[in-house]
């Protein structure tokens, strides 16, 4: 939560650090927990606010190729700007507060931040380059199910009629 009505117009600096309390709040299963720094600037004016946030960390995922929980390292920042004037935006960057709102509660922006750093395929094995994390029974598994691919000719005959062809052109 950010109380911005006692602040003077300028920029204030926040640092947060965010855990597995801070995920367990909400009700979701991409983000199993973490441990992340927050860092947030505020930049007050008389009409609006800008937070800008920077974050680092990494957060516990469940692995997409064997279903193990690891860590997953994010790093990121993003921008949010607060109007302090009754109104609507399609812009998602962009949030009205009604002109006598003195605080702000961050925490689910946050969170939606925090997660869509994560890319779509999560292996924290890949990520962190450790390639321990993963179970290797099931990566075992997986190797002896999956198909193996057919290997290809390396030299593929060409129609005889394009051979004719391309004498006549003088291509060989």
């Amino acid at each position: 939560m950010i109380q911005f009505a006692g602040l003077k117009d300028g920029l204030h600096s926040f640092s947060y650090e965010v855990g597995n309390s801070f995920f367990d709040s909400f009700e979701q299963n991409l983000v199993l927990g973490g441990e992340v720094l927050v860092n947030l600037d505020l930049d007050k004016q008389s009409d609006h606010l800008v937070l800008d946030f920077s974050f680092e960390g990494n957060l516990n995922v469940d692995c997409d190729r064997c279903a193990v929980s690891a860590p997953f390292p994010i790093k990121g920042s993003s921008r949010l700007i607060l109007q302090l004037e009754s109104g609507e935006s399609d812009d998602a960057d962009i949030e009205y507060l009604s002109s006598d709102a003195y605080e702000y509660n961050i925490a689910h922006y946050l969170y939606e931040t925090l997660a869509l750093s994560l890319p779509l395929r999560l292996v924290p094995c890949e990520a962190s380059g450790d390639k321990s994390i993963c179970d290797q029974a099931v990566i075992d598994k997986l190797e002896a199910m999956s198909v193996a691919e057919p290997e290809v000719e390396e030299e593929i005959p060409t129609d005889p009629r394009w051979d004719a062809l391309k004498k006549l052109s003088g291509d060989k």
